[in-house]
């Protein structure tokens, strides 16, 4: 009889703690570890052919919006999504396709002064938290073995009309 009511309470909180992990968008982040091209911005804007999309900048140095990743060396892409605000804990989002095959685009790797740029291949991004102000996940390069946490904080300014 005990084991029976012990099993019942094991099974009680670890159903509690493994809905703890998504529950909300707004956790609380600062839960991974660092390693290079981990910060920068995620903000809504409009791709090559003025199609409303998100772009996402990664950097190796603390990056806030309205700074210009022109100073610094980063990897960017534009995401196959069209809001920051649509970005929920749990997704995983790849680069934006503009082919008519459907095939998404690379991401672009440049260094300072956008000197050296290279086409680095797709970019995918698994959002791990969302506190409101900021995104935290993993973003790998899709057939490479490149890939890192992220921690990039999503500006809020609006984007201009597309087209």
């Amino acid at each position: 009889m005990i084991s029976n009511k012990f099993n019942f309470m094991m099974f009680f909180v670890i159903l509690i703690f493994s809905n703890c992990n998504y529950q909300s968008d707004s956790t609380v982040c600062d839960t991974l570890n660092g390693n290079s091209l981990k910060y920068g911005i995620i903000y809504n804007g409009c791709g090559p052919t003025d199609a409303p999309v998100v772009r996402i900048i990664l950097t190796d140095e603390e990056f806030s919006c309205g700074d210009s990743h022109r100073n610094v060396k980063h990897i960017s892409s534009y995401l196959e999504i069209t809001n920051v605000e649509d970005i929920k804990v749990g997704m995983v989002i790849s680069g934006h396709s503009y082919n008519y095959n459907n095939e998404p685009e690379s991401a672009i790797e440049c260094e300072k002064d956008f000197e050296n740029c290279v086409e680095v291949g797709v970019i995918s991004l698994e959002i791990l938290c969302d506190d409101g102000k900021r995104l935290e996940g993993i973003w790998r390069l899709i057939d490479s073995n490149r890939s890192g946490n992220f921690y990039v904080k999503k500006c809020d300014q609006q984007r201009g009309l597309c087209g």
